[in-house]
């Protein structure tokens, strides 16, 4: 049997698949272990006594059961095993979204991280997240801050942990950064030197792997992006209680955490982060994006 062997998100990864997104290693060692395993096999149509459900998922304080007709049925278990039934005919590529979304996301959970919805960056003050409901432009942004020289870290996903003295770090996930077509077009990129990440969706993948840092970095800063129908372009701090309900709110999947009990912990998770972070509003138009002005505020922001 052949296995492939990954790091992503602060983990050793053993796969059955090949997972040409993440950072290959020759073999495991001392130092990255093989934390997670990901097999071919047989996976149940349901789980025997879930606590949570959704249309394509059911949960449970130990497992996490995704199943896409046409695509494949995930079964992840204890934060370090999967098993993959793929569909007949199935494309590597639709496996391995799902795979690297989803059902890496209910591990996360599964393995007690806090897993933040946002694209990460560092910078000389440390790692900064840009967070905020999809369509906010965090992809976006990192990639002008990857364009203007800075490393990247981590893309729709940035998974929170914290070091010997509690302080809060970013483990970096792998060297891609997904794109829609108009931000492409504007960046002067050719669609079709890159790969769709989705057969349906006009969004594709960037390799960042001259720029990525693998190591994880001091977190500094949150960024949470919003939009407003006026020309209004800022950033404002935010503090105390709301600092909490902004990573609370932009955890990614944050119905798995609850579905596996896990709400207690995370909320500690939450509150040592939120002490230590800066957290900013950042407010945009919703159109023109103003996109390289608004790199330009927060460079500015991070400068004080």
């Amino acid at each position: 049997m052949i296995l492939y062997h990954y790091s992503a998100f602060g983990l050793g990864i053993s796969s059955q698949l090949e997972l040409p997104e993440l950072l290959a290693q020759d073999a495991p060692s001392e130092l990255s272990h093989d934390d997670v395993t990901i097999q071919f096999g047989s996976v149940p149509e349901h789980l025997e006594s879930p606590t949570g459900r959704g249309v394509l998922y059911e949960i449970s304080p130990e497992q996490f059961l995704l199943n896409l007709p046409g695509t494949a049925r995930y079964l992840v278990t204890n934060g370090n095993h999967i098993v993959i039934e793929r569909a007949r005919n199935a494309h590597d590529a639709q496996v391995r979204l799902y795979l690297l979304g989803s059902a890496f996301g209910a591990l996360l959970h599964q393995r007690g991280a806090l897993p933040i919805h946002g694209s990460a960056i560092e910078t000389p003050r440390g790692a900064i997240i840009f967070s905020g409901p999809s369509g906010r432009g965090k992809s976006t942004l990192a990639w002008e801050f990857h364009r203007r020289g800075y490393r990247h870290l981590s893309d729709d996903v940035s998974v929170v942990g914290f070091d010997a003295q509690a302080k809060p770090l970013v483990y970096p996930a792998y060297p891609q950064m997904s794109l829609w077509a108009d931000v492409l077009d504007k960046q002067g990129r050719a669609r079709e030197e890159l790969r769709p990440v989705h057969s349906e969706l006009q969004k594709y993948a960037l390799p960042t792997r001259e720029s990525f840092n693998a190591a994880p970095v001091p977190l500094f800063a949150m960024y949470l992006l919003s939009v407003v129908n006026t020309d209004t372009l800022e950033i404002t701090p935010i503090k105390g209680l709301d600092k909490l309900q902004i990573l609370t709110a932009n955890t990614y999947r944050p119905r798995f955490m609850t579905a596996m009990g896990k709400r207690a912990q995370h909320f500690k998770l939450a509150t040592n982060a939120g002490k230590i972070i800066h957290t900013r509003r950042v407010v945009r138009p919703v159109t023109p994006f103003r996109l390289r002005e608004l790199a330009d505020l927060i460079e500015q922001d991070l400068a004080t």
